[in-house]
C-alpha cells in the first residue's frame, strides 16, 4: 500500500469517527491534519481501546484533538492516557461506589425518580461526568443507577 493510499484510508477511519462524535464539525482540511498527526499504530491503538472499552467515546474526542495538538505522530497512547489520565472506570465496585456516593449528594433525585424516572437519571448521569470527565461509560453508569435506584424505591 503506497502512502497516499494509506493516507486515504486514514483519512476515510477518522472522518467516520469523527462524524460519530458529535460535538466536531470539521471541514475537510482540518479531517487531513488529524490523519497527518495520528499514526497508524496510534490510531490502532485507539480503536483497540476504544474497543475494549479502556477509553471511552468522549476521551476519543480528547485523544484526537490532543493528538492534533501536539503534532507528534511518534507518541504513544499510554502516554497521552497517563498524562491525562483518560482511562475509563470500568470496576463495576467502583462505579458503585460512586453512583451511592452520587446518590448520597442527589437525595432530590432519588424522590424524582419516582415520579420522573428519565429526568431523574440525566441528572445524575450529569453529575457523574462533572466529577469523572471522559471516564465514565454511559450505558454502564445508566444501567448501576437504575438498579440502586429501584431497589430503593
Amino acid at each position: 500500500m503506497n502512502q497516499l493510499e494509506n493516507n486515504h484510508l486514514r483519512h476515510i477511519a477518522l472522518e467516520v469517527l469523527l462524524t460519530d462524535v458529535k460535538s466536531i464539525s470539521y471541514d475537510g482540511r482540518k479531517i487531513r491534519k488529524f490523519a497527518q498527526a495520528v499514526s497508524p499504530t496510534l490510531f490502532a491503538d485507539i480503536i483497540k481501546h476504544l474497543e475494549k472499552r479502556i477509553i471511552t467515546r468522549f476521551s476519543l474526542y480528547t485523544l484526537l484533538t490532543l493528538c492534533n495538538k501536539s503534532r507528534d505522530s511518534s507518541r504513544s497512547l499510554k502516554s497521552f492516557l497517563d498524562e491525562h489520565k483518560m482511562y475509563a472506570i470500568n470496576d463495576i465496585n467502583e462505579l458503585e461506589k460512586i453512583c451511592l456516593k452520587i446518590l448520597e449528594e442527589n437525595p432530590k433525585q432519588i424522590d424524582r425518580y419516582k415520579t420522573n424516572p428519565k429526568k431523574a437519571l440525566e441528572q445524575l448521569h450529569t453529575n457523574i461526568c462533572k466529577k469523572y470527565p471522559g471516564r465514565i461509560h454511559d450505558d454502564l453508569v445508566n444501567d448501576l443507577f437504575k438498579r440502586l435506584l429501584d431497589k430503593r424505591t
